[in-house]
């Protein structure tokens, strides 16, 4: 079954949004009632998303279509876009170009030349959900990324960096995505996901999200 998308526009989203790494771990509740964290070791992302308010007289269906997703779905992708254009353009292919194991950082792989820009989102793709946001990564004898987070999955030479969602209509509208979709968990699925003001204006709750892996 294919990811969930979340169906927002990225005129829907109240940007810059935060995107930020917690450490893995999970709150375990007991059955004397006291809680205690279980680490699970690496980090995860956490994002918290928030969505402009929708005129329901105008765009109920709108504001409905979002509601309703969001009362159906714990699990949804949503875009992680880069602040700043991807240093890498649009359409190159850039190969792993060594192997690199669980735990490592520095990913050596091939650009041809062009460089990717701290802080922008990236994945590995062939099974590799995971997240990943780059520090650095320099050009010399060697083509080297290092990431922020290690990494959760070993790669081999067969992976390729994916750097830019592809086909940006799948994912949402029309507006080209300079970045990627990242796979969450909505942390507060289960309680209330709105509110109508005034008959109104809809608003969607500021959404707490974790990454999941």
């Amino acid at each position: 079954m294919a990811d969930q998308i979340l169906p927002i526009t990225l005129g829907d989203i109240i940007t810059p949004y935060n995107i930020s790494p917690i450490e893995a771990a999970d709150i375990v509740v007991a059955a004397s009632g006291r809680s205690t964290v279980v680490r699970r070791g690496g980090f995860v992302f956490a994002a918290q998303l928030n969505i402009k308010p929708i005129n329901i007289l105008s765009s109920a269906n709108r504001f409905w279509e979002i509601v309703t997703f969001l009362n159906s779905n714990a699990i949804f992708t949503i875009p992680c876009h880069n602040i700043a254009p991807s240093g890498v353009p649009s359409g190159v292919n850039v190969q792993v170009a060594a192997i690199a194991s669980v735990g490592e950082v520095a990913i050596e792989v091939n650009t041809t030349g062009y460089t990717f820009n701290p802080g922008q989102y990236i994945k590995f793709d062939t099974g590799h959900t995971k997240l990943y946001q780059v520090m650095a990564h320099q050009v010399g004898a060697t083509d080297v990324i290092t990431l922020s987070q290690p990494l959760v999955q070993n790669l081999t030479t067969s992976n390729r960096v994916v750097f830019e969602a592809q086909p940006t209509t799948e994912y949402y509208g029309n507006t080209p995505l300079d970045g990627v979709m990242g796979l969450f968990i909505n942390e507060d699925y289960g309680s209330p996901q709105h509110r109508i003001e005034d008959g109104i204006l809809g608003r969607v709750n500021p959404l707490a999200l974790r990454e999941k892996v």
